[in-house]
């Protein structure tokens, strides 16, 4: 896995020319980042369809120029028909997000089925976000649940985009809104080992934007990137 070019943020990347209309399936639209990458897209002229766990017309009123579709990513025959016509499908879903059952790793069976179905509906692209981590006892990272949903999803025959990153910044990020909130309210933090570790925070634009460079640039599938800011700091 290699650091991902800057220039290949969609504001800068030299971008193919959509000779047709490709349809886009976000999973995850509800959360953080599915959240903003819809009008995202939206704004670029895909024709998006959103994947969310159970319909309800506020979701269209939010994204009134999307597709909205009610699917569970537990249920094959409901992902089916979610990714039924589409080019492009974004992994954004969260483990905390699928419904938990007793005994069974929901979080790679909800990919495991995605993978399968996006092969069956003739998926030509996943595009998929992780966490990376270098640390096992660093707890803001999501490396065992994120790497083994990232070698599910490019187990099959559907090329997969994998990009991952460390801390996101920007309102609303939950690692960020923790490192505020005990800014504010700690005189005096004690740091953990793992805080010494060095990463690359990346702000919420920025995700976004290579969200978008990556389907936007074609030779970007079946790789692996990480993506950072441009300054190296350790946690603490």
């Amino acid at each position: 896995m290699s650091w991902i070019n800057r220039d290949l943020a969609s504001g800068e990347a030299p971008v193919q020319p959509m000779t047709a209309k490709r349809k886009v399936l976000v999973t995850g639209a509800t959360a953080y980042i599915g959240g903003r990458l819809v009008p995202r897209l939206l704004a670029k002229g895909y024709d998006v369809r959103v994947m969310v766990r159970v319909f309800s017309s506020e979701y269209q009123d939010r994204w009134p120029n999307a597709e909205i579709i009610g699917a569970d990513a537990l249920n094959y025959d409901a992902l089916t028909r979610a990714l039924d016509g589409v080019h492009t499908a974004f992994y954004l879903i969260q483990s905390m997000l699928v419904r938990q059952k007793a005994d069974e790793p929901t979080y790679l069976q909800a990919a495991i089925n995605f993978r399968t179905a996006a092969e069956a509906k003739g998926v030509r692209r996943i595009i998929f976000l992780g966490r990376l981590g270098e640390a096992q006892d660093d707890p803001t990272a999501d490396t065992s649940q994120g790497t083994n949903v990232a070698r599910e999803l490019t187990r099959g025959k559907v090329p997969t985009t994998v990009l991952r990153t460390a801390f996101v910044i920007g309102a609303g990020s939950a690692t960020y809104e923790l490192i505020q909130h005990l800014v504010k309210n700690l005189p005096v933090i004690p740091m953990p080992r793992w805080a010494r570790n060095q990463c690359q925070p990346i702000s919420v634009h920025d995700v976004i934007e290579y969200l978008v460079g990556v389907l936007d640039n074609d030779a970007t599938a079946g790789k692996a990137f990480e993506i950072g800011g441009s300054d190296v700091l350790t946690y603490e």
